[in-house]
């Protein structure tokens, strides 16, 4: 699997039919897990591509939804 962020390939293990990796948990998860994680957004065809620029603002050390607080 290509992250379509940085061009590299993820690592991410092979997944069982219907199910994504998840890299915020580092586990793959159903397509009903991923549409009610907060940090994926899109459409399911979007999850089904396994590329996560297409659906995912998780970022390992970072944390997207700050709820209008200051990061710091």
């Amino acid at each position: 699997m290509t992250d379509p962020t940085t061009k590299k390939t993820t690592g991410a293990p092979a997944c069982k039919s219907g199910e994504v990796f998840c890299r915020r948990i580092k586990l793959p998860m159903s397509m009903a897990e991923h549409k009610s994680c907060p940090y994926c957004f899109g459409k399911e065809s979007d999850i089904k591509t396994g590329e996560h620029g297409k659906f995912c603002d998780f970022e390992e050390g970072k944390d997207p939804i700050h709820f209008g607080f200051p990061e710091t």
